[in-house]
């Protein structure tokens, strides 16, 4: 939804990742929309739900 609103104007050096780096929270789609060279994933040690899931971290 963001990015048909916002286009080309959609852009970040910075991001911060969705439910803890969850599989479904960040697609690639996004991603290349932004263009982000840090982003942040707010995660605990060895949390129970494998967060952030390898998904999210091979995007990128």
């Amino acid at each position: 939804m963001m990015i048909k609103y916002a286009g080309e104007r959609l852009g970040s050096t910075i991001i911060k990742e969705g439910h803890h780096g969850y599989s479904t929270s960040t697609t690639n789609h996004f991603l290349q929309a932004v263009i982000p060279e840090v982003a942040i994933i707010q995660v605990g040690v060895n949390n129970c739900y494998g967060h952030p899931h390898r998904e999210v971290l091979e995007l990128l």
